[in-house]
């Protein structure tokens, strides 16, 4: 498989296409190869499937040419001809594929890369989706497929890095000592209000739970400032500090750190980002803000998910189990977030009053935790790109 890149430093040091091209010479240390060409959502697809690819500058060959991008707002956040300019579209008619990668999980993604195809006429059986919107519909426009960055990023840890290794296992093997792990993640009405519900009811102490304040000046700021109970602040460890800024090159993604604090308890509130202003719903995305679930399936932790939309039907639709024959899971689909609040701390105080119900969880936690391993999304994307690419030949 040939992966077809237009500028490069030297021959074996590709930029990442669709990135600007003149670089400060303090910004071309961070685009080395080991970096890019072993950390890009593509080149995780590949390597978890075994299957061999090639950086190249030619397009003698069928090629993938791929470019990740972001939407804001429903706009490109540079013009189409900066990710897939005139003279890259002429190979592409020829003999290529032109593979989006959107991280970010937009659910217009393909209404607009339909847009600015058929403008630039780039014919759709050219073109593939790559998206961590786990919802997408099945009579998709575009070939579209979804992936999960958090699981690759942690799979490939575990091939290839042994300080990843070592730190899951370790984790795996500790005592919980704690009931409740909450990690607030960045501000939000429902987080505030989650915060404050478990402040009131005494579940602050002696559980492992963060917060992360407001950013000053940043949109709705004072707003979400004024939402937080002012004697709540000086009882909590700011999450900036404790867990979320470690060596992220050394093993310890995302999803490791969250499990540094989930293995220290036996049940987990995981908090899922809000609907994102600059996407239609961010909260479609199915990859992204869940690191802490698959921390808790990798750890074999029961959980309640909380977020500002229902978010348990994502689980579901990965082929996961969740908790609704133990305990009641009304809350995900409560629409008022101060309500929904309220009902998760009731659960959560039922919980910690009968902590028997977390043993009956033992097989649901050992499916889920056999599943996380049989999922074959990546098989899938490379397939189909395989099968695309012998068509060209």
């Amino acid at each position: 498989m040939n992966l077809y890149y237009t500028h490069w430093y030297d021959k074996f040091d590709p930029v990442p296409n669709a990135l600007t091209h003149d670089l400060r010479p303090e910004d071309k240390k961070s685009y080395i190869p080991e970096r890019i060409f072993t950390k890009g959502d593509l080149h995780f697809i590949l390597r978890l499937c075994s299957r061999k690819y090639n950086l190249v500058n030619s397009t003698d060959n069928p090629f993938i040419y791929q470019v990740s991008f972001r939407l804001s707002k429903r706009r490109w956040l540079q013009p189409f001809d900066g990710y897939v300019p005139d003279y890259v579209k002429e190979k592409i008619l020829k003999n290529g594929l032109l593979v989006f990668t959107d991280g970010e999980g937009s659910d217009i993604a393909d209404k607009e890369i339909k847009i600015k195809c058929e403008e630039a006429g780039i014919p759709l059986d050219k073109v593939v989706l790559l998206t961590q919107n786990i919802m997408i519909p099945e009579n998709n426009i575009i070939p579209t497929f979804y992936y999960i960055a958090t699981i690759n990023n942690f799979l490939i840890n575990m091939k290839d890095n042994v300080k990843a290794k070592e730190t899951f296992f370790k984790f795996k093997k500790r005592k919980a000592d704690k009931f409740l792990c909450f990690l607030s993640g960045r501000a939000s009405v429902h987080k505030i209000l989650m915060m404050n519900e478990l402040f009131k009811n005494d579940l602050i102490k002696d559980n492992y739970v963060t917060f992360r304040e407001p950013v000053p000046g940043s949109n709705g700021c004072e707003y979400l400032q004024s939402l937080i109970d002012p004697e709540l602040l000086p009882h909590l460890p700011l999450e900036d500090h404790v867990w979320r800024d470690r060596d992220t090159d050394s093993g310890t993604g995302p999803l490791i750190m969250t499990m540094e604090a989930l293995s220290q308890c036996k049940l987990m509130l995981h908090n899922d980002n809000p609907t994102d202003n600059r996407f239609n719903n961010r909260d479609l995305d199915g990859g992204a803000d869940m690191a802490g679930i698959f921390s808790c399936i990798l750890l074999k932790k029961p959980f309640i998910l909380h977020g500002s939309t229902p978010r348990l039907k994502i689980i579901k639709k990965l082929g996961f189990k969740t908790f609704e024959s133990i305990w009641c899971e009304c809350y995900d689909s409560e629409l008022d977030e101060y309500v929904k609040a309220k009902k998760i701390v009731d659960l959560v105080l039922m919980l910690r009053e009968n902590q028997n119900l977390l043993e009956k969880t033992k097989d649901i936690l050992e499916f889920n935790y056999n599943h996380f391993f049989k999922l074959d999304y990546n098989k899938k994307i490379v397939e189909y790109l395989d099968d695309a690419l012998a068509k060209l030949t």
